[in-house]
């Protein structure tokens, strides 16, 4: 299969993104930056879709995740490790870890209303831009 970034250019690209992914058991995850509870689509969409994610990012994201549940690139010295856990992995460790990844993802889309929280940022970026405007 060609990937190509045309689909970027889809206003539903997000849509061919999940259609991508889907059909794999690994995902790539990598946040765009490691700053504290910078967490992103990265790691939620592979989830969505029952595909277990490879994540980069910051530890924060423990606050949330189980260990041992997606793979996170920082518990391995380097490529080569990672790629020797990934081989190695059974089908029932890869499916504890997906299903873990499965069980957080409902809990979080299940218990925090989006709406609500989307409102609350939108009025912190909203002060802090009055506040920057104002001096």
């Amino acid at each position: 299969m060609i990937v190509t970034l045309d689909d970027r250019n889809n206003k539903d690209w997000h849509s061919s993104k999940l259609n991508f992914i889907k059909d794999y058991k690994y995902n790539i995850a990598i946040e765009n930056t490691l700053i504290d509870n910078y967490i992103t689509e990265k790691i939620w969409d592979p989830i969505s879709q029952s595909v277990l994610p490879i994540y980069y990012g910051n530890d924060c994201i423990y606050k949330y995740f189980p260990r041992n549940s997606f793979i996170d690139t920082n518990n391995y010295a380097n490529f080569e490790e990672l790629f020797d856990y990934i081989s190695s992995l059974t089908e029932e460790d890869y499916l504890d870890r997906l299903n873990k990844c499965i069980e957080t993802y409902n809990h979080i889309f299940e218990s925090i209303d989006f709406n609500t929280e989307y409102f609350k940022l939108l009025d912190i970026i909203v002060g802090k831009i009055k506040a920057i405007v104002s001096k």
